[in-house]
This record gives C-alpha cells, sequence and structure tokens, in this order.
C-alpha cells in the first residue's frame, strides 16, 4: 500500500502528460531556406575587444513551398567557439512570407566577445531555431550557419 501511494504521483503526471494536446503533427511543407549575415559589430576595432558587445544581424527566409508561411519567432545561439557568443536570444517576427518570396529582416543580439586571434569579427557558428505557422499547421526548423561579417550563405541568388 505503502509503494501505491509513492507511485501514485508519478503516474498521475505520466497520464496527464500522454494526454496532453500539443500539436506535433508534421507539416507537409518544403521547409524555408534561411540565410545569417551580420552587419555590424565592433568592427576594426573588434580583434582588440572583449567582453559584451552588440551585433546586428540581417536573416533572409525564403519560402519555396506553395503555400503562405509566417515566420513567428527565431531563436539564437551560438555553437562552439568563435569570436563571440550568444547564450540565447529570442527575437518574434509575425512576418508573413507568401510562396517562393523572400524576406529581410534586421536584428541586434547581446553577444560576448572572447578572447580570439582573430576578434570578435572572426567566424561563428550560430545555431538558428526558427518558428513558422501556415495553413496547414505550426513547424520549427533548426539550421546550423556558419556565418561572419563577409561571407554568409544566402537562401536564393537574385
Amino acid at each position: 500500500m505503502k509503494i501505491v501511494r509513492m507511485l501514485f504521483p508519478f503516474l498521475a503526471i505520466a497520464a496527464i502528460a500522454g494526454c496532453s494536446s500539443i500539436d506535433n503533427a508534421k507539416v507537409d511543407l518544403i521547409p524555408p531556406e534561411i540565410g545569417l549575415r551580420q552587419l555590424g559589430g565592433p568592427g576594426i576595432a573588434g580583434s582588440q575587444v572583449t567582453g559584451p558587445l552588440s551585433v546586428n544581424l540581417r536573416l533572409t527566409v525564403f519560402n519555396p513551398s506553395l503555400e503562405t508561411i509566417t515566420l513567428k519567432r527565431v531563436d539564437f545561439s551560438t555553437i562552439g567557439q568563435g569570436a563571440y557568443t550568444v547564450s540565447g536570444a529570442s527575437r518574434p517576427f509575425g512576418k508573413t512570407i507568401g510562396p517562393d518570396q523572400t524576406i529581410e529582416v534586421e536584428t541586434w543580439l547581446p553577444a560576448t566577445a572572447e578572447s580570439t586571434i582573430v576578434g570578435a569579427n572572426g567566424p561563428v557558428t550560430m545555431r538558428v531555431t526558427a518558428f513558422f505557422g501556415s495553413e496547414v499547421g505550426q513547424f520549427r526548423k533548426v539550421y546550423t550557419i556558419n556565418m561572419n561579417t563577409e561571407i554568409s550563405p544566402l537562401p536564393k541568388p537574385d
């Protein structure tokens, strides 16, 4: 009897978690393509900077699907060692992207410059988690983007 009383809270939580109505259904769309480019930061003096700084980024999103989608939110964080770290930043956008359309949005992120040989303007690997909505459901996509101020992949050439 004592064991049953001890297990009851765990079983109740497991039952509630199993019945939750989180929408994890697969959305059948061609996934959007994302590019990320650093527009501004510490500048030429960046090789000598360590500590807190702000980084200006341009996010480019291309929608190759036949459905209109909405870029709801984007979470940013750096992976591994690079010129600076972004420990986690979330930005809401609410931008609608039509079929075969590209949008660009800009944002500033708080970062911490690391002591590296290339300084705060060197390469950075960013993990970008984008949250989208559409007529057929909500979905998210995780991207890993290697970027710096001069070279960055763009999703669709002009």
